[in-house]
């Protein structure tokens, strides 16, 4: 099974579903839509949650610098990301260690997804301040 996800704007976020087998065309096109419903909402606070088959290749996670500049995302989003799936958890650090570096992540890695609302919430209240 390819990549399979869902986007949709709740409250006063996006939140996006993924599973299944990801690859570079396809966290492309997940991103760039998730973009285009960031700016179509005016939101720009993501929470996804997804379980992979199987783990972000080295070489995906690396190319995740020209996936976020190709589809805008950047520093205004703030993103909570949950990886339920134990077995793909070290790619997820690889990918936000990426993104942290190139100055392109405004955001964090969660196992839970009550710790990833907590924090999405916690963060708001402080930027709004």
């Amino acid at each position: 099974m390819g990549l399979e996800y869902s986007i949709s704007h709740e409250e006063s976020l996006i939140k996006v579903s993924a599973r299944g087998r990801a690859d570079y065309l396809s966290i492309d096109q997940m991103w760039k839509d998730i973009a285009a419903t960031c700016k179509a909402r005016n939101c720009f606070v993501i929470l996804g949650v997804s379980k992979l088959d199987t783990p972000i290749s080295t070489t995906d996670a690396y190319d995740h610098e020209n996936i976020f500049r190709s589809a805008g995302i950047g520093v205004d989003h703030r993103i909570a990301w949950v990886d339920t799936n134990p077995a793909t958890a070290d790619s997820f650090e690889m990918v936000g260690a990426v993104l942290s570096n190139r100055g392109l992540l405004n955001g964090r890695f969660f196992t839970r997804v009550n710790e990833a609302r907590a924090w999405l919430e916690e963060n708001s209240k402080t930027t709004r301040s």
